[in-house]
């Protein structure tokens, strides 16, 4: 009995490390065929990424006015709302609301306020 065992223990360890190297292979292969359709992938839309670019922009500017619109908080900075001069991004902790007022104006109405609605001259 105790060679059945071990003859058990022998084919046991063989499977096992039949199965290991088969696993081994088996991963190195898909490492292989993934890297070869991420670089077909990138030759397939690189020339997209130039277009994607311009649309971002396009979308961007032709959401500006709605984004300067609605995006100053009207308890925060009510004098902004709807200013062409509204910029709204936060730097580390700090939020830039213009460049005349940095802070945003302490004024009801500001100044320097102009439509974000108004035709841009060329």
């Amino acid at each position: 009995m105790n060679d059945f065992n071990k003859a058990i223990d022998e084919a046991l360890n063989w499977l096992g490390t039949l199965l290991y190297e088969g696993c081994e292979g088996l991963m190195q292969e898909m490492e292989d065929v993934a890297q070869e359709v991420e670089i077909a992938a990138d030759e397939l839309l690189t020339p997209f990424y130039g277009w994607l670019d311009e649309v971002e922009e396009l979308i961007s500017d032709s959401s500006r006015p709605f984004v300067q619109t609605v995006s100053p908080v009207l308890q925060d900075h009510p004098a902004c709302v709807g200013c062409a001069h509204y910029h709204g991004e936060v730097y580390g902790e700090h939020l830039l609301v213009c460049a005349m007022y940095p802070y945003g104006t302490q004024e009801k109405t500001c100044p320097d306020w102009q439509s974000v609605w108004t035709e841009e001259e060329p």
